[in-house]
C-alpha cells in the first residue's frame, strides 16, 4: 500500500465495530455450469431470522479483504450513522465471462443466487453493490430482471460506451457487453428507476 504525505486514515479504522459472524456456502448455478461461493456477514448477536437490509456485493470477498467493507459495516453500525444489516459477499467466480453483461450471470443471479439467500436471511430491503465490471453486472442483471434489488450502489462502473471507452476494445467481451447494455437504455430497460444521488 502506498501512502501519499498528508494522507489521514478514516476514522472508521479505529473506531469500535462489531465484528459480526459469517457463513460460506455454495449455491449451484446451472445457467452458469458452476457454483457461486457466497459468504454472508451478519452482525454478531443476529439470528437469521430477524429482518435487516441486505447488501448484495459483486467481488464481496475481494471488498473485504482490500477495502475492510465489513469492518466498516461493524464500525458504521456501532457508530449509528449506518443501520444494522448483512452483506452477502458474492465470490467472483469466472468473473470476466460473468460480470460483463452476461445474460447467464443475470439469470443466475436473480433465479438461484438471490432466492437461496433470501431463504437463508431474512431482509427489508436490498441493495446491489458492485465496482468496474462488477457494477456493469449489477445493472444489467437489475435491467434483465426487475424486482432483484431495491437500490444499487455502484462504483466506477465499466459501460463500454463506444465514445467513451475505447482504450477497452481489446477486452474480449466488450462488443458483447455494449450489445447486453442495450437493455438498460431507460426505452428498454423494463425495471423501475432508483433516485440518484
Amino acid at each position: 500500500m502506498l501512502e501519499f504525505p498528508g494522507y489521514v486514515a478514516p476514522g472508521w479504522l479505529l473506531a469500535s465495530a462489531d465484528p459480526g459472524a459469517a457463513t460460506t456456502f455454495e449455491v449451484a448455478a446451472p445457467a452458469l455450469d458452476s457454483t457461486v461461493t457466497v459468504r454472508i456477514w451478519s452482525p454478531a448477536d443476529s439470528p437469521d431470522d430477524e429482518p435487516l437490509p441486505l447488501l448484495l456485493v459483486h467481488d464481496g470477498p475481494e471488498y473485504d479483504a482490500l477495502a475492510g467493507l465489513t469492518r466498516y459495516l461493524g464500525a458504521a453500525a456501532a457508530g449509528g450513522w449506518l443501520p444494522r444489516l448483512r452483506a452477502a459477499l458474492l465470490s467472483p467466480g469466472q468473473r470476466n465471462a460473468w460480470y460483463a453483461a452476461s445474460s447467464r450471470y443475470a439469470r443466475a443471479l436473480a433465479g438461484r443466487v438471490i432466492p437461496v439467500v433470501t431463504q437463508r436471511v431474512a431482509s427489508t430491503v436490498r441493495v446491489g453493490m458492485g465496482t468496474g465490471l462488477g457494477a456493469l453486472a449489477m445493472l444489467h442483471a437489475h435491467c434483465r430482471h426487475p424486482g432483484i434489488a431495491d437500490g444499487l450502489f455502484l462504483q466506477s462502473g465499466s459501460f463500454f460506451v463506444a465514445a467513451l471507452d475505447g482504450q477497452e476494445q481489446r477486452f474480449r467481451y466488450f462488443r458483447a457487453s455494449r450489445r447486453s447494455l442495450r437493455t438498460c437504455r431507460p426505452a428498454a430497460c423494463r425495471a423501475r428507476p432508483f433516485p440518484s444521488c
